[in-house]
């Protein structure tokens, strides 16, 4: 049997949720990558937006670290277009509605909430992401 074959044999034996989860990652990852790449937008600038570590938003962009969908948001807002689109089911699901409070309990700052109210509000301009 060649290193080749047990390679394959491997790969057969690796459960369905792993290897979607997988998919998801890397399909997060490579939108990172195209939206930082169309904006010139180098690590250490969205780590500046972010106001984040260099080291961090590395850990991130080469798929090392899990995201939070806090994270996930905040990374949306910092390069300014979605990376993951959600559906709504039409005529199903109310849109959900985001009071703000003086406060708004978000951890985001005034200016940064607003933009994710605006931003939630705009028809989505990514492809849905299908995992095979």
């Amino acid at each position: 049997m060649s290193e080749f074959d047990f390679i394959e044999k491997r790969k057969e034996n690796i459960p369905a949720n792993t290897k979607a989860y997988v998919k998801k990652c890397l399909d997060i990852i490579d939108r990172m990558h195209e939206l930082m790449e169309d904006e010139n937008i180098l690590q250490k600038d969205l780590a500046t937006r972010l106001n984040k570590s260099e080291a961090e938003v590395s850990r991130w962009v080469t798929g090392i670290q899990n995201f939070t969908l806090k994270t996930l948001v905040n990374l949306e807002l910092a390069l300014g277009k979605e990376i993951i689109h959600v559906p709504c089911r039409k005529n199903k699901v109310k849109p959900l509605r985001i009071q703000e409070r003086p406060n708004n309990n978000s951890g985001m700052s005034k200016v940064s909430y607003e933009k994710f109210q605006e931003v939630a509000s705009q028809p989505s301009s990514t492809p849905d992401l299908k995992v095979a």
